[in-house]
């Protein structure tokens, strides 16, 4: 029986990140462009906007790292441009 192994890279982005600099609710907006960075970067994504006792995340996997990586960096740029953005560990 032949058995096959395969990677997976896999990166999660945890974030609190409430409104933007207009007071307007940004969770909806991160999951789009947690969309477009997937399809542009060619890797599968799952978001969660959270709950009483989750912070919202965005996850990556992907068979190359490379693709997970800039697909992670890119979500960070772009929550960056929020004013009430928070990573969490």
């Amino acid at each position: 029986m032949i058995v096959n192994v395969e990677t997976v890279y896999r990166v999660r982005i945890d974030f609190d990140c409430v409104e933007d600099s207009k007071g307007e609710d940004v969770l909806d907006k991160v999951a789009l462009k947690a969309i477009d960075i997937a399809k542009r970067y060619g890797v599968v994504y799952e978001t969660f906007d959270g709950c009483a006792a989750c912070s919202p995340y965005v996850t990556y996997e992907g068979d190359t790292m490379e693709a997970v990586q800039k697909a992670g960096n890119a979500l960070v740029q772009y929550i960056k441009r929020f004013k009430s953005y928070k990573f969490i560990d």
